[in-house]
């Protein structure tokens, strides 16, 4: 993880992260026609997939915020957990992370979409109807239908460890806001004193959570949690 403290980011932001690469198709890839950051990805492979020398995940604090580096969960009043805030950033950098935009017209689309190909987490977007979000709208990308669905305020993240109980919530507001919109869990269906809220797209002042909830248990079900079989390959 490359950090870096930044004065160039919006009085809004607290910090940021991006992955080093993304890859598909590669050996030990868990789902076929599939992004996965490189983090993940090498994970899988048991290998390196970027540069040695290039970073998996690049992180960004805001120069301008107040940060309570401390290790007890503990934040003075008028400071942000640096714990917190990091956990949260690095999710995002290990694959919790949608790559779904709307535009202006109210067009919703999968970015990255190369050659019909989601991210593994574009792959579980699910709505109230039990309908997958890439299998119904993948081939018509853009769409008005999708937008509709990206900021309906009812979309769920369905994986196997969440089949018979109640699937994760995301945040998927009226007005689509790419920095925020998907990629985050529910802001009302985890609110501050839930102990599933490290991924919502709020952090509040002097606010601490140092476990990620149900997000550990989403980025298991996207391949950090996968069984490799190592076999001689047969002859014939």
């Amino acid at each position: 993880i490359d950090v870096q403290m930044s004065d160039e980011l919006g009085e809004g932001t607290i910090a940021g992260a991006l992955w080093g690469g993304l890859n598909a198709n590669f050996k030990n890839a868990q789902k076929i026609n599939t992004w996965y950051v490189v983090a993940m990805a090498e994970k899988m492979a048991g290998e390196e997939l970027n540069d040695p020398d290039d970073p998996d995940i690049v992180m960004f604090y805001n120069g301008n915020q107040s940060f309570y580096t401390g290790l007890d969960g503990q934040p003075p009043a008028g400071t942000f957990d640096m714990v917190t805030v990091s956990l949260h950033e690095i999710a995002h950098g290990l694959g919790f992370w949608s790559q779904t935009f709307v535009n202006e017209a109210g067009l919703g689309e999968f970015g990255y979409q190369v050659n019909g190909i989601p991210t593994v987490y574009g792959r579980a977007l699910e709505n109230t109807e039990l309908e997958n979000l890439f299998d119904v709208y993948g081939d018509s990308s853009p769409s008005v239908s999708l937008g509709d669905e990206l900021t309906g305020n009812e979309l769920y993240f369905r994986s196997e460890s969440f089949l018979g109980g109640s699937l994760p919530r995301l945040f998927a507001p009226a007005e689509f806001n790419s920095g925020s919109s998907i990629a985050h869990l529910n802001e009302d269906s985890y609110p501050p004193s839930d102990p599933n809220s490290l991924m919502t797209p709020e952090v509040d002042l002097a606010e601490a959570i140092h476990d990620p909830g149900i997000a550990l248990i989403m980025l298991q079900d996207m391949g950090w949690v996968n069984v490799d079989i190592e076999h001689d390959a047969l002859l014939d």
